[in-house]
């Protein structure tokens, strides 16, 4: 199912659309006001004994239309460093418990990601 809210953070989202199971899909979400900002979230579900069973759900997107004066869409994200190196047992922002190779995956708010590999040593 796909849930669209209206205006801030906290928006009471409203369900738009079911897919059915199996099936891939691309939506566009119609009649949104020309300067307004919205909240997307997609959660799937499954029917168990007669009930809507939330399995997973993504994180919410944020997005404005047209030309809002307040907020943008970020267009891509630019990370300081694509390869990052780690010490064992060192802390900061990454804190490396063992050898080992990761990829963090950093997220804007509309969707729009990079990746940063790490290599811990």
């Amino acid at each position: 199912m796909i849930y669209v809210g209206l205006g801030k953070k906290r928006a009471k989202l409203e369900e738009v659309r079911t897919v059915p199971a199996g099936s891939r899909l691309k939506y566009v979400v119609k009649k949104l006001k020309a300067n307004g900002s919205y909240k997307f979230r997609i959660i799937a579900q499954k029917l168990t004994n007669g009930k809507y069973e939330n399995i997973c759900q993504s994180a919410d997107g944020y997005f404005v239309t047209g030309k809002n004066t307040k907020y943008t869409n970020a267009k891509k994200m630019k990370p300081k460093k694509k390869k990052l190196t780690v010490k064992t047992g060192r802390t900061g922002k990454i804190k490396g418990l063992r050898k080992g190779k990761c990829k963090v995956y950093l997220i804007g708010p509309n969707g729009v990601w990079k990746t940063v590999r790490i290599t811990v040593k």
